[in-house]
């Protein structure tokens, strides 16, 4: 029996790691990388642009940022993979609660956590989760569906995650 409760433990502390200073970190792995925007459109339920305007942390280290959404986008290919679950109708001026592995202050987490003021294009899923927690979004292949917005364009946040996607998009090339 003790080897079973020590391989749980050697499990959990898997993915947690601590530097001298106290300052812990976070890990996972992904289940896919993308080798197009359509594929991603495909694995998500949603598309938003929008700001992060507000953000906590829960009781599980995750983080939940509050998106103000300026707009939806619906390419042609959206949710094809997975068939798209009821959601509640959402448009511009909505907001929205999107949740991410770790915490801002963590020295290492799966993904960056989306910053306060800034804009994005996310492409979100519902976390099919219990309780209140299924209100909320996740980002579709963590690093993948984040794109930093700039003036009309959109910039991968991690260019090196092993996904073949372009590095820059538009609204328009969501089309397909």
């Amino acid at each position: 029996m003790t080897f079973g409760i020590a391989s749980i433990v050697v499990a959990l502390l898997a993915g947690c790691s601590s530097s001298p200073d106290g300052d812990s970190g976070m890990s996972a792995s992904r289940e896919k990388l993308y080798e197009s925007v359509t594929e991603l459109v495909s694995d998500s339920s949603t598309v938003v642009v929008g700001e992060v305007i507000a953000q906590e942390t829960d009781s599980e280290k995750n983080t939940v940022s509050t998106v103000a959404i300026n707009s939806i986008e619906t390419p042609p290919a959206l949710g094809e993979a997975i068939g798209l679950p009821e959601l509640p109708i959402l448009g511009s001026g909505d907001s929205v609660g999107v949740r991410q592995l770790g915490t801002p202050d963590m020295s290492e987490t799966p993904a960056p956590i989306l910053e306060v003021g800034q804009s994005y294009l996310l492409f979100l899923r519902p976390t099919e989760l219990p309780g209140e927690a299924s209100e909320l979004f996740y980002v579709v292949g963590g690093v993948a569906g984040i794109f930093v917005a700039d003036a009309g364009t959109f910039s991968r946040l991690v260019r090196d995650s092993g996904d073949q996607l372009p590095n820059q998009l538009t609204t328009a090339d969501l089309a397909g």
